[in-house]
């Protein structure tokens, strides 16, 4: 009877320090590492390849393929972060990290035709396109909070390490009379690099190359945020951030490329290799001033807190611009962004975090634990994501992400 009543007594006392704030729930100091991961489409699930019999189904794959096209896209952001921070009093911070992205596309057309194939003699015609960024990034943050309010201030100073772009990826199959069956494909990678980037190229050659060039390359944009309580249980703000400087890359590399393939019914009956032609050449290097910039974001968020630190419900809603400024206007355009979560903790101990969100062009359902002791908290999740909102819940993407704080 007294381990009962010595674990109801245990059991009400955290479950108590879980609706207010307590010794877990703030680090004056930190340090942070976070290594997030995604990668996702809008097609093909994930399931489909760990079944014990693979059933490879063309026009099952052309009829699920949306009207837009096939989409494949990747995120890798890893960074590190210094804080120091006080209830009421300054906050500031170093960061510095990696944002990554890459996209791509092909048109319906290339998976209708694998499908339902094309008529004699009939050329048919597809395009695809994709794009690449990498940008690497140093800032300083500074700010203020008190009871009500809190603000900060967060200037970045960034580079871009390599943009690179193909809007003009062309492909034409034929099926002949006499059975051949013919595909060419051909386009160029516009390269945009502070550095010369070639086959013969070393990796130290380029680390030095960028040093060298850093000081005409790096661009700069300021971020603040700011928070406001309303009342104890629900906290508005917003977030913006504004290019200022863009990064310029001043070498513009043309990479060509073109493929071959040729082959008959009766070669693959037989068993016989297709013929295959591959040409990929760098076009000659030029000078050039291509300037770019981070994306450019607008975001109002909210913070509802009507359990306490026991359950929290956050949202935010925003508009982005990818590569504002930019002098191709092709690659410029613009999207909404969204996220809602809840997070529910047991005295911020142990939390569960729950939300699902449209960021930087990728869909996501996102789960996470947190184990947090004070001086050291880690946060493992997963997430489904997909360039398609319905595919998310069906797992044609995955992500990961391990973040540790360290700190007292």
């Amino acid at each position: 009877m007294k381990k009962l009543i010595a674990c109801l007594i245990v059991f009400v006392s955290v479950f108590s320090l879980s609706f207010a704030d307590n010794f877990l729930s703030h680090r004056y100091f930190e340090i942070k590492v976070d290594t997030p991961f995604l990668i996702s489409n809008n097609t093909f699930l994930i399931s489909d390849f760990f079944q014990e019999q693979v059933v490879i189904d063309l026009a099952q794959i052309a009829d699920s393929v949306p009207e837009e096209g096939f989409n494949f896209s990747t995120k890798f952001d890893p960074s590190v972060a210094v804080k120091l921070e006080f209830k009421r009093g300054p906050k500031i911070g170093i960061f510095t990290g990696v944002d990554c992205y890459a996209n791509m596309g092909i048109s319906k057309s290339l998976f209708d035709f694998i499908g339902y194939g094309n008529e004699l003699n009939e050329t048919l015609k597809f395009d695809a396109n994709a794009y690449i960024d990498m940008f690497a990034y140093a800032a300083v943050q500074l700010g203020w909070n008190t009871k009500k309010f809190k603000f900060c201030v967060t200037p970045t100073a960034f580079m871009s390490m390599i943009h690179a772009s193909a809007n003009n990826i062309n492909a034409t199959v034929q099926n002949t009379e006499d059975g051949k069956f013919i595909l060419d494909a051909s386009g160029v990678f516009d390269v945009y690099s502070p550095v010369m980037i070639s086959k013969e190229t070393d990796w130290q050659t380029m680390i030095n190359d960028t040093i060298t060039n850093l000081s005409s390359s790096v661009g700069f944009d300021v971020e603040a945020d700011f928070s406001y309580a309303l009342s104890s249980f629900l906290d508005i703000g917003g977030t913006i951030r504004i290019p200022i400087v863009p990064s310029t890359l001043n070498l513009k590399i043309p990479y060509n490329f073109s493929y071959g393939l040729q082959t008959d019914i009766n070669s693959l009956m037989n068993g016989i290799n297709p013929e295959f032609t591959r040409e990929e050449s760098f076009g000659e290097t030029v000078n050039t001033e291509y300037s770019i910039n981070r994306p450019m974001k607008f975001k109002a968020t909210a913070l509802a807190k009507p359990f306490g630190d026991f359950c929290k419900f956050y949202g935010q809603f925003g508009i982005a611009v990818r590569n504002p400024g930019a002098q191709n206007k092709d690659e410029v355009f613009s999207y909404t962004e969204y996220m809602l979560g809840c997070r529910l903790s047991l005295a911020n101990l142990l939390s569960l975090y729950l939300s699902t969100e449209y960021t930087d062009e990728i869909y996501m359902q996102k789960a996470s634990l947190s184990l947090n002791v004070r001086l050291f908290e880690i946060v493992t999740g997963i997430a489904t994501s997909s360039s398609s909102f319905t595919k998310t819940f069906q797992g044609s993407g995955l992500g990961a992400f391990v973040t540790v704080y360290v700190g007292f």
